[in-house]
């Protein structure tokens, strides 16, 4: 069997093969035309799963137990979720009251959506029937993956993190299309509306650890079930050569196009899906009800037993995952054009040298006093122990806690922004500020015991790839911290851009697990790093509950999506300046010796009151300047050469950065500087 490559999109012919099966399979099985109307079970079926979630919450609302709620969330209220998501599939195709009856297929939808928490009706309807009009034609159908999807995915590790991420990525997808239909932007609306009011009730009458559970229950099903096989089966070729059931007759004349780069699985799973895996059938016939697709494949046999089709979805994601000819771009793609990408068309581009190793130069040449200030802060260690100690202590405090509205208030401003602060230190820590940069392993352990409160280990694996960022900075797939192309290309509206800024630590997962280090493996305190974290999870969950466990990671979760804090990530290295933030600093500008770099320069500093909360990570020029001086004398730097630092543009407040970010559509992902290995640049000044 020919493998495809990594990069590669299967070619498909312009001809719609479903069209031509139907009218093959209506002309030698006109019967099938009985089967094209509403199944009158379906919605009382439908009526039924948000009845029995709804009742299940209410039941265990007085449950604290995390390891009693975290089974029934997987086996029960996560399947029923899912189910009510293919449940709006069939909505959107009319099979609730009918395709003419659009006003109580768009109401219906809504009442389905209430148990999955997230508004997902009427986005799923403005985008849905693109997939079946236009299959497989890249950008256009938009449950197909990116390029940059593609590329990026091709380790196991990889391929989960995608398997995570993907609802995510679709809907950047789909948020990155108009829709002209009125009718459905006004029913989107009343979909947010009810879903806000739905959550305030289950809040209100069950408490907010209920909502906390039917999220969880929506995430365990949609990424960890074999339910979710279906996204992999219905249009990923993942068969090998030794598992393809097709069966070998002499004639297939008047089997149709068989080109189908679409797939049916036939299993059990199939009566927790409303029989989302006959998917084959479904496009030859998307006008009849799922509960019906069965009758299609029993009264047409030879046009689809013949067909390659699947047995098993948790076969199909152990293959997915660990055979390295199966991935995302495994997926089809209906056009004979060679894809062309065509970058943002504001995109910062620098000058190749190393500016900030000719700064040094310079401020080291005028003032020689600041390689005094190189070498560890004595202070810098006692601090994160102090830190991870609080930690602790407040994780012994709140074991008895059980209002999750005060949990969530401490998380936010205290624990979150405590874990923030322990992920800077470990930054610090990887430039060996803790021991001093000779002491090697010394750091490492160090950064192992600041890495305890974090839940995930990150520690060694970012030791591994920073020293890329300053090596490389501004430089695509060399420094990780710069968005990707498919980043700068899809997160351009407003709506995109929050989502960016919400999952861009998950972009820069993908980035890492798909990179080779430019730093030592480490390999022996990598699996020592994911090693103490699961004994300190244990120890945690053991002493102060799984609670306390999930309390840390939604801590952080609020701090890295949703706080000014985490907003240093794009402030250090995206130009998000208006113009007239700029003025007084072009009218001071003079022959300080830095007018070069000041045209160039894609580090930016900010000074304001969050630096004393994240080890002056605001003063990045500073850093850049001089990666081996700890933190804590950054401010000295300046203080000594105010010349090299005073004229350069720099941020006083990181929200009103977000706020630019977001809402200025001259800025976005491609703000960040780009290096390039040529003699031109783009004045930021101009």
């Amino acid at each position: 069997m020919n493998v495809r490559k990594p990069t590669e999109l299967p070619k498909f012919g312009s001809d719609d093969p479903f069209k031509i099966r139907r009218k093959m399979i209506l002309a030698k099985h006109p019967e099938i035309k009985s089967l094209m109307k509403v199944d009158p079970l379906f919605k009382w079926q439908v009526l039924a799963l948000v009845f029995i979630q709804i009742v299940t919450v209410f039941l265990l609302r007085n449950v604290t137990n995390w390891l009693v709620l975290l089974p029934i969330g997987y086996l029960i209220t996560g399947v029923i979720s899912h189910a009510c998501g293919m449940a709006i599939h069939e909505i959107n195709h009319g099979q609730a009251f009918g395709p003419t009856r659009i006003h109580a297929n768009a109401i219906f939808a809504m009442i389905a959506n209430l148990p999955m928490i997230f508004p997902a009706a009427l986005f799923h309807k403005k985008h849905h029937f693109k997939h079946h009009r236009y299959f497989g034609q890249y950008t256009v159908d938009l449950d197909i993956p990116s390029e940059w999807e593609r590329k990026i995915s091709r380790t196991p590790l990889a391929k989960v993190k995608w398997l995570l991420i993907s609802p995510f990525l679709t809907l950047s997808r789909y948020s990155n299309t108009e829709s002209k239909n009125s009718l459905l932007e006004t029913y989107g609306v009343c979909n947010y509306v009810s879903q806000l009011v739905f959550c305030a009730m289950v809040i209100y009458y069950c408490g907010t650890r209920m909502l906390i559970f039917l999220i969880i229950s929506v995430f365990l099903a949609t990424n960890f079930h074999p339910v979710m096989g279906h996204r992999l089966t219905n249009h990923l070729y993942l068969f090998k050569s030794k598992d393809l059931l097709i069966k070998k007759e002499n004639s297939t004349e008047s089997l149709g196009p068989t080109n189908l780069e679409t797939y049916s699985y036939y299993g059990l799973w199939n009566k927790f899906t409303f029989n989302a895996g006959y998917h084959v059938e479904h496009h030859d016939f998307p006008s009849i009800p799922g509960s019906k697709l069965p009758l299609v494949r029993a009264i047409a046999p030879e046009f689809y037993e013949n067909l390659p089709f699947y047995t098993s979805w948790e076969k199909t994601i152990w293959n997915f995952v660990f055979d390295p000819s199966f991935g995302p771009w495994s997926y089809s793609s209906e056009s004979s054009k060679e894809i062309k990408h065509e970058s943002h068309p504001i995109v910062e581009k620098i000058v190749a040298k190393d500016l900030h190793a000719l700064r040094r130069k310079q401020i080291l040449a005028k003032h020689p006093e600041i390689g005094d200030l190189i070498g560890h802060d004595p202070l810098f260690k006692w601090q994160v122990l102090f830190l991870v100690l609080f930690q602790i202590v407040t994780l012994i405090l709140l074991r008895n806690v059980h209002n999750w509205l005060v949990l969530l208030l401490i998380g936010y401003f205290i624990t979150g922004v405590i874990n923030h602060a322990l992920y800077i230190a470990i930054h610090e820590i990887s430039h060996g500020q803790a021991f001093g940069s000779n002491r090697v392993h010394a750091n490492l352990i160090f950064g192992l015991i600041a890495n305890l409160p974090l839940i995930l280990p990150i520690s060694v694996e970012y030791k591994r790839h920073h020293s890329g960022h300053h090596q490389y900075l501004g430089k695509i797939k060399m420094d990780l911290d710069a968005p990707s192309d498919f980043e700068r290309r899809v997160f351009k509206t407003p709506l995109t851009k929050t989502v960016w800024l919400m999952i861009n630590v998950i972009f820069a997962a993908f980035r890492h697990a798909d990179s080779k280090p430019l730093g030592p493996k480490f390999t022996a305190y990598y699996i020592l790093n994911i090693t103490t974290q699961i004994i300190c999870n244990f120890i945690i969950a053991y002493f102060c509950g799984l609670r306390m466990i999930l309390f840390l990671a939604i801590s952080w979760l609020l701090v890295i999506d949703f706080h000014p804090l985490i907003f240093q990530r794009i402030a250090n290295h995206f130009y998000l300046f208006k113009s007239e933030d700029l003025r007084k600093l072009r009218e001071k500008r003079g022959s300080s010796g830095v007018e070069e770099q000041m045209e160039s320069l894609e580090s930016f500093s900010y000074y304001g009151l969050f630096n004393k909360l994240t080890f002056n990570t605001g003063y990045h020029v500073e850093h850049h300047d001089f990666p081996s001086i700890p933190c804590s004398k950054l401010p000295l730097v300046r203080k000594i050469a105010p010349e090299f630092y005073d004229n350069l543009p720099h941020y006083t407040s990181w929200t009103k950065v977000v706020r630019n970010f977001i809402t200025d559509p001259s800025f976005g992902p491609w703000s960040y500087g780009e290096k390039m290995n040529n003699d031109s640049s783009t004045s930021c000044w101009s």
